[in-house]
């Protein structure tokens, strides 16, 4: 791979490791104790070495083939980006039903990367994209040419044209989720427990199990959680 100031994929996922535990360690999307942990999955460009400027108004990041399932991320990070702020980038969840925004408690940089901190959200899902908007635009080091890659980038420019062939590092910060140990039934989506109070997916359905208390089937739906508790079977009956 060319020398340049882009990070190999090894390095990629020792910065997201890093990341993980400061965020678990600080309290910050720290997964609740009740129930399994999940893996989280790695989402992230690795690029080459080039480094020529883009002015950036917006980036589209939506899953490649690489990326095999959801995961639970607590923010992201770009390459190369300075001076950015929570008041000067928006981030979006985008599914096949709506654009979910995702609250940005934060910025720091490190590394060469700004580090946008967000509470967990998933990500990862068929039709599911990421959508990251600076304003002002900010110059980032772009690439042009092959990568490897869980996720293929979409670049505008400050007049929102797209920048055909143009690529800016970036990469999803994975923190472990509360998950059972399957799904609900066929063709379901994973039964996953993130913790209330942040930007649910509609339709999203949830299995939560904690200790001493009867499982509670949940479902998130136009604003509002619809829960089920569920009862033991019957002793010699079939099961339900």
């Amino acid at each position: 791979m060319p020398a340049g100031p882009y990070p190999t994929k090894q390095q990629f996922l020792a910065h997201a490791a890093r990341l993980t535990a400061l965020e678990q360690s600080s309290g910050g999307g720290a997964a609740p104790a009740a129930g399994a942990l999940s893996d989280a999955h790695y989402a992230g460009i690795q690029l080459p070495g080039s480094t020529t400027p883009a002015l950036v108004s917006r980036v589209l990041l939506t899953p490649t083939a690489d990326l095999t399932g959801p995961g639970s991320y607590v923010g992201l990070s770009l390459q190369g980006a300075t001076g950015l702020s929570a008041q000067n980038v928006q981030v979006e969840v985008l599914t096949m039903r709506a654009a979910i925004p995702i609250e940005v408690t934060g910025v720091t940089e490190e590394n060469g990367f700004a580090l946008i901190h967000t509470p967990p959200f998933l990500f990862g899902h068929n039709g599911d994209h990421v959508r990251v908007t600076l304003t002002p635009p900010i110059s980032l080091p772009s690439a042009n040419g092959a990568v490897i890659s869980t996720l293929s980038a979409e670049v505008r420019d400050e007049n929102g044209v797209v920048l055909p062939g143009v690529l800016v590092g970036a990469n999803l910060t994975p923190t472990p989720v509360v998950a059972a140990p399957g799904p609900i039934g066929p063709a379901a989506m994973p039964v996953v427990r993130r913790p209330s109070g942040y930007a649910f997916r509609e339709g999203h359905t949830e299995l939560v199990l904690e200790a001493g208390q009867v499982p509670v089937l949940r479902v998130f739906h136009q604003g509002e959680w619809y829960g089920t508790p569920m009862a033991l079977e019957s002793a010699g009956g079939p099961p339900v």
